[in-house]
């Protein structure tokens, strides 16, 4: 046997090992991580994704959460690279929405069956403050009935962040987008966003505050994929390790094109096959945590990847203040490229044709609102 034959050999056995003791003890260590990341063979990453869609479906059965963002407003002071909101993109129609222009905006969205929304704002403390995101909440929540808001918005204080769960807001959602500090510093310039602690302790607030529920992603493509979703999965872990009832959202955007930004393509870029090992990695090293997917990824391949270790997706989405709503004298600009544009209605069905059950909420919620109705 040659020299080649039996390390590709000792390879897939360390392979083989890897996966049944994950899915034996749902234990893969950070080592593990990084091996099963560096695969290239298309068998093996197969292999990977079949064992990650078990694990899936043992935490989540075959039910998949639907949400909608709820984009709030693209005013910014930051200068991301990447980012169609960015401060110095004059080519942008800025809005941000009233109270009760985003009270507006959820009830659409509750009207389409929707129960979890996500709140999604650009950083502009003038316009963009806690009050505001906090009247928000309680407005959706008074007007709607939707029960489940999550809030993707900039870092806050611990005060701040408590003032919020106390609106209402069930979960607080900060994508690091690269855990690579030079790389970091180098796609957000300026504005507040360019201090890397501040945005990395984040969590670390949100959780003091009374969080039970974070949301943490990397924008696939500024980095190296394997370093930035190993990076993520051990912040993951480390927040898990403080706090018994704590559930964590990991998500995965991949770098699109935006009107606007300066970084037309991705330093790094990410391939299909290497998405969805990235999706599977993180569901075995991650086994309780709601894994999402945008519409930044096309309709087919995101269906696919909710059998390959994905439990959450948006449906139906619009990523620019007032696009659920739209007024013809007051028209903003969306954030990235849309890939997936069907509605909600054809999500659901494709996914209920693919044997799995999509439900408009969090699964975890949803279990929880179930054993009440049978109680």
């Amino acid at each position: 046997m040659s020299g080649l034959s039996r390390h590709v050999d000792e390879s897939l056995l360390q392979i083989r090992g890897i996966l049944a003791k994950v899915e034996e003890t749902g234990h893969l260590s950070l080592e593990d991580v990084g091996f099963l990341l560096s695969q290239e063979d298309p068998q093996v990453r197969e292999a990977v994704c079949l064992v990650a869609g078990r694990v899936k479906e043992k935490h989540f059965g075959k039910h998949i959460s639907l949400f909608a963002p709820l984009y709030l407003s693209n005013d910014c002071v930051n200068n991301c690279l990447y980012c169609g909101f960015r401060r110095d993109n004059d080519s942008v129609g800025r809005r941000t929405l009233t109270v009760p222009e985003a009270a507006e905006e959820a009830q659409v969205l509750a009207a389409r069956g929707f129960r979890r929304i996500l709140l999604v704002a650009a950083e502009h403390p003038a316009k963009i403050s806690a009050h505001y995101l906090c009247q928000v909440v309680e407005a959706v929540l008074r007007e709607t009935p939707i029960n489940a808001i999550a809030v993707n918005a900039a870092p806050m204080p611990t005060e701040a962040f408590r003032a919020l769960r106390e609106s209402g807001a069930l979960a607080y959602q900060c994508f690091q987008e690269t855990y690579q500090h030079l790389v970091y510093c180098l796609m957000h310039p300026s504005g507040r966003k360019h201090n890397f602690a501040w945005r990395i302790e984040a969590m670390d607030r949100a959780i003091a505050a009374g969080f039970a529920q974070v949301g943490m992603g990397v924008l696939l493509g500024l980095w190296d994929f394997r370093s930035d979703v190993t990076a993520m999965v051990a912040h993951a872990r480390s927040l898990l390790c403080r706090s018994e009832n704590l559930a964590v959202v990991l998500s995965l955007p991949r770098f699109r094109a935006a009107v606007g930004a300066r970084l037309r393509r991705p330093p790094f870029p990410v391939s299909d096959d290497e998405f969805a090992l990235a999706v599977a990695v993180c569901r075995l090293a991650v086994p309780s945590a709601e894994i999402a997917i945008s519409t930044r990824e096309r309709p087919e391949f995101r269906d696919g990847l909710m059998e390959r270790g994905a439990s959450m997706m948006s449906a139906g989405s619009v990523t620019w203040p007032g696009g659920y709503t739209p007024v013809s004298d007051c028209q903003a600009t969306g954030q990235f490229t849309i890939q997936d544009t069907r509605s909600a209605e054809q999500v659901y069905a494709a996914l209920a044709a693919r044997g799995l059950t999509p439900v408009y909420q969090s699964v975890r919620l949803h279990r929880k609102l179930a054993e009440n109705v049978e109680s």
